[in-house]
């Protein structure tokens, strides 16, 4: 589960051109509110998330969804390798720090990427009509997630991350983005 901003750096290197309705998919499943509704929404409940993210894949149609789509296959990347090790090394109370160190993380990277601002302003410039379905949020949820957010990184300049540096980030998303193409090309199929 990483930050927002972490979501969008991979979706520039999948669709550096890709459309405001894209961008917005790669970060609205994380409107969800309530962990246990969190879990199951990212599929986090099951022991292997790669079945329901197969199946997900071969539905998937739109730009939006497409853009919810690849936030999913981040979270289960990251997850088991990022997550995992830092849940190890922090041991118990483990969230609170490590919700201090993607915030760190996406503050840097918004504050350092061209290309940031421009991006969350064309997110809300999207109209609610057009927004796509997002299991476990409704579309005004998603709105107010994303304002909320976008405010917090232009009002926050902070990082970067100690445990999450923007070398290794950036390393982990250029190899993410190479596996995400060729699984989507092969769930395709």
């Amino acid at each position: 589960m990483p930050g927002s901003m972490t979501h969008l750096q991979l979706a520039r290197l999948v669709r550096p051109a890709g459309s405001a309705l894209f961008f917005l998919g790669t970060v609205a499943p994380d409107a969800v509110r309530g962990w246990h509704e969190k879990d199951a929404s990212h599929f986090r409940d099951l022991t292997d998330r790669m079945p329901a993210l197969s199946a997900l894949a071969r539905e998937t149609a739109g730009d939006f969804a497409e853009g919810a789509l690849l936030h999913f296959y981040l979270d289960w990347r990251w997850d088991t390798t990022y997550l995992r090790a830092y849940q190890q090394r922090a041991g118990n109370g483990w969230f609170a720090s490590y919700r201090e160190e993607i915030a760190q993380a996406g503050s840097w990277a918004f504050h350092r990427a061209s290309w940031a601002a421009e991006i969350w302003a064309a997110m809300e410039d999207v109209p609610l009509r057009d927004y796509g379905v997002t299991r476990g949020a409704a579309a005004e949820e998603v709105r107010a997630f994303l304002e909320r957010n976008h405010r917090w990184h232009r009002e926050n300049c902070i990082g970067p991350s100690g445990a999450f540096p923007p070398e290794m980030t950036e390393a982990f998303l250029a190899r993410t983005a190479v596996e995400y193409v060729l699984w989507r090309e092969a769930a395709a199929e």
